[in-house]
């Protein structure tokens, strides 16, 4: 199996390791908008590198595309990986509409491939304990699950503190994860809201 790393930051690295740890002999091929910047990636990571993103999911021999590029870029990333027949893994937050979801399972279903969004709260510990307990009605039906989650981010200017890239701001970058939780325990999201904090 081989996977294209569309993408070559921090996460990306830790993606590699993880899949590496599982022993399953992937091979990867790595691509940046700066191919010098694919190439040290490359280097310390011990993958190939690719010239371009399109050159990195046009191989035959590429089956997945790993998505970890900045937001902005999911979208086209994804729609070029299932054109190139790839299955396709997109680290959230995945795309910045519900429409651009839309399209892009519709393109990954008409061609018969899979799409995942690298969501890491689905595969905390806890989920299946908590989803257990509302399962099995010891606590009785929940009619209103409220969760205020807070979070500081600190970007030192860096692609999260541009909102045209990220796309939602800290509620897709961050809140997203406790959106993804709640539903994971079997809750039936209604509404969420993101409030931007303000001061020093």
């Amino acid at each position: 199996m081989k996977i294209a790393v569309l993408g070559c930051g921090a996460i990306a690295a830790r993606h590699i390791r993880t899949i590496r740890k599982l022993g399953l002999g992937v091979s990867f091929v790595a691509a940046s908008s700066d191919p010098v910047r694919a190439r040290e990636f490359a280097q310390v990571n011990r993958v190939e590198a690719a010239n371009s993103y399109d050159d990195a999911v046009a191989s035959n021999d590429v089956d997945i595309a790993l998505i970890t590029s900045t937001p902005d870029m999911h979208l086209g990333h994804a729609m070029m990986a299932i054109d190139n027949n790839c299955h396709v893994i997109v680290e959230k937050p995945p795309f910045q509409t519900v429409r651009q979801f839309d399209d892009v399972c519709a393109a990954a279903t008409q061609k018969g491939r899979q799409l995942l969004v690298a969501e890491n709260y689905f595969y905390r510990p806890v989920v299946p304990v908590l989803r257990q307990i509302l399962e099995s009605g010891a606590i009785g039906r929940p009619l209103t699950l409220y969760v205020n989650a807070q979070k500081k981010q600190v970007s030192d200017g860096d692609w999260r503190s541009d909102p045209a890239v990220v796309g939602g701001g800290a509620l897709l970058e961050g809140g997203i994860h406790w959106v993804n939780f709640m539903q994971s325990i079997g809750m039936d999201v209604k509404t969420v809201t993101g409030i931007v904090g303000g001061g020093a």
